[in-house]
């Protein structure tokens, strides 16, 4: 599995990227039930909270670190990680983190070991803000997730009209409806179900 690396000589990060609702978060939280590690997340959400002290910050950051060893496996959730790693020519992007870039460098490269069973996972669905040799120095492996092809768009629609006891097989449209969806993703199927489904 992914987050059992033998021998290897750093610690193990993976940047998940992709369009929002494909699956990143779903993906974190299942491996962390997969491979029985605590959760810990640092999504910069959490961060705002004490933004306006720094010192408090540099602490939670310190805390994470330590809590997730002394409890290992554990596994650190980083979204929104283009608010650590901004690039400087995307003026638009207003990032909350980049101040405490340092402290969480600083706690993935020295503080953890190889032998330490602690895995960071950074999350973004906004790629084109982030810096890119930044990136590359603090994750060790990418992973893409697309929008889904036609049969998964079908397999989701229908596995959700069951889920609110609805037979798929009564829906005529149903085919049509995967087909015209391109470029939707499964979260963005799952969430309009949810909204228009009605007895």
């Amino acid at each position: 599995m992914i987050l059992k690396k033998e021998n290897s000589k750093s610690p193990k990060t993976f940047l998940f990227y992709g369009p929002s609702g494909s699956g990143k978060t779903l993906m974190t939280h299942a491996l962390v039930n997969e491979t029985n590690s605590i959760f810990l997340d640092f999504s910069p959400e959490i961060i705002a909270e004490n933004a306006a002290d720094k010192n408090a910050i540099s602490k939670l950051v310190y805390i994470v670190f330590k809590v997730a060893r002394e409890f290992q496996p554990a596994i650190i959730y980083i979204d929104e990680i283009e608010h650590f790693f901004p690039k400087k020519s995307a003026k638009k992007f207003k990032p909350k983190c980049v101040k405490f870039k340092k402290d969480l460098i600083n706690q993935i490269q020295k503080q953890l070991i190889p032998s330490d069973n602690v895995t960071i996972i950074g999350c973004t669905n906004q790629p084109q803000y982030c810096n890119v040799l930044e990136i590359k120095k603090a994750f060790e492996k990418y992973y893409y997730f697309p929008y889904p092809d036609y049969g998964s768009r079908l397999f989701t629609l229908e596995n959700e009209l069951i889920k609110n006891k609805v037979d798929p097989e009564k829906i005529s449209f149903l085919q049509n409806l995967a087909f015209n969806t391109e470029g939707y993703t499964v979260g963005a199927l799952c969430q309009t179900i949810s909204e228009i489904l009605t007895e």
